[in-house]
C-alpha cells in the first residue's frame, strides 16, 4: 500500500513539473464533464425551472401572438430545450421565423439572463 502511494505522488510530481498536453487535454475534458454532471445536480440556481422565463416576461408576453406563446412554452419545457435554442437561434445575426423580430430579441435576451444566473 504504501508502495503504491509513493507511486501516485511520483506520478503527481512528475506530471506537475512536466506537463504533458495530452494528458492536460484528458485531464481538462474530464474536469468538465465532471463539473458538468455535478452541475445538474447541485446547486440552488440549478434547480431553476426553466418555465420561471415565462414568468418573468409575464408583462411583455401581451405582444406576443397565440403561436408565439406556443413556441415560448416548447421552448422553456426543460432547461435543455431552451439551452438549445439559446446556442442555435440566439447568436446574433440569427433569427427564428416563428417569432417577430423584437420578441425574438426578448426572449434571447430573457434566457440569456436565466443561463447566466444558473451558472
Amino acid at each position: 500500500m504504501k508502495k503504491i502511494l509513493i507511486l501516485i505522488v511520483v506520478i503527481a510530481l512528475f506530471l506537475h513539473f512536466n506537463p504533458q498536453p495530452e494528458v492536460n487535454e484528458f485531464l481538462e475534458k474530464q474536469k468538465t464533464s465532471f463539473l458538468d454532471t455535478m452541475a445538474e445536480f447541485s446547486g440552488t440556481g440549478v434547480r431553476m425551472k426553466a418555465s420561471t422565463i415565462i414568468s418573468k416576461m409575464d408583462k411583455e408576453l401581451s405582444s406576443f401572438s397565440s403561436s408565439e406563446l406556443n413556441k415560448l412554452k416548447e421552448i422553456t419545457l426543460t432547461r435543455d430545450s431552451a439551452r438549445d435554442y439559446l446556442n442555435n437561434h440566439c447568436q446574433p445575426g440569427q433569427s427564428d421565423p416563428e417569432f417577430h423580430s423584437h420578441n425574438h430579441q426578448k426572449v434571447c435576451q430573457q434566457l440569456r439572463q436565466f443561463f447566466s444566473s444558473t451558472r
